[in-house]
């Protein structure tokens, strides 16, 4: 299933800005499909045990594919110049969306690492690009739902991604003064319960990035150091919340309004 679209989108830039669009020339194609990238076995062998010992998996290398485009006219230096400094020499990874009807809804984080023109008579015509993803999937696209929670409650997020792993959303927390928060998810059996206790001298606005490993405060906040107030998980380290795999209830306490973004993992391939 690779891909058979005619346009492509990357960092927000539509390939047709530059009279460009997904096709094959002869030999250049586009690769065959694949779907992730593997999966190794983390197993440990004891003595006079017939059986391993499991203790999980590691995921394969990140989706690696190549992209052949072009324009239905020749192409000068500057026409060459110009698309080279859209899609090579980035040092961070961007969207790439794959404009195909079963991909509307996913799209790709890449870097370029590799571009080269393809000629015909001595003329630049098309160009063949090697890109690299992020990690062996694609992504949903971002999604924000707001809650206000006055004391407590429950709300229900569905993790509608394919991976059969721990999600980390994004979390933006803005706290009233005088109120403490907590995240349990009964899903996750609340080891990964996010909990803030005494941070409550002035509204706060959080920000906890589990993917990443990221907690902070807004600029204007008097508290700096959030961690401080962070309540410990099980194992003694700092934990940031989780979604399983589908429906998630999770009860909120505390007096705030609670943002989560989610970007879900989809192993589709290319």
């Amino acid at each position: 299933m690779s891909f058979n679209a005619c346009s492509f989108i990357y960092d927000g830039v539509a390939c047709e800005q530059y009279g460009l669009v997904l096709h094959e020339m002869s030999s250049n194609r586009q690769n065959a499909g694949v779907i992730g990238d593997g999966v190794s076995v983390i197993s440990g062998q004891v003595a006079r045990r017939p059986r391993p010992i499991h203790y999980g998996a590691s995921y394969g290398e990140p989706l690696s594919f190549t992209l052949i485009f072009g324009a239905l006219k020749t192409l000068d230096r500057a026409d060459v110049a110009a698309i080279s400094a859209w899609l090579s020499g980035r040092k961070q990874f961007a969207p790439l969306v794959i404009c195909q009807r079963d991909l509307e809804e996913t799209r790709f984080y890449a870097i370029i690492t590799r571009l080269q023109f393809i000629e015909v008579g001595g003329y630049a015509v098309a160009f063949e690009a090697s890109v690299v993803c992020d990690s062996p999937y694609a992504y949903a696209h971002p999604e924000t739902l707001r809650f206000s929670c006055g004391g407590s409650a429950v709300i229900t997020l569905d993790n509608t991604g394919n991976v059969d792993d721990d999600y980390f959303p994004q979390l933006d927390i803005t706290l009233s003064a005088g109120s403490d928060f907590k995240w349990e998810n009964a899903e996750a059996d609340n080891v990964f319960a996010l909990e803030f206790k005494g941070a409550n001298t002035a509204l706060l606005k959080i920000h906890a990035d589990g993917s990443n490993l990221i907690l902070r405060v807004d600029n204007s906040a008097p508290i700096r150091n959030l961690y401080q107030y962070m309540t410990l998980g099980g194992s003694e380290h700092y934990v940031f919340p989780v979604l399983r795999r589908g429906l998630n209830d999770v009860k909120i306490t505390g007096n705030c309004i609670l943002d989560v973004t989610t970007e879900y993992p989809m192993n589709i391939g290319y």
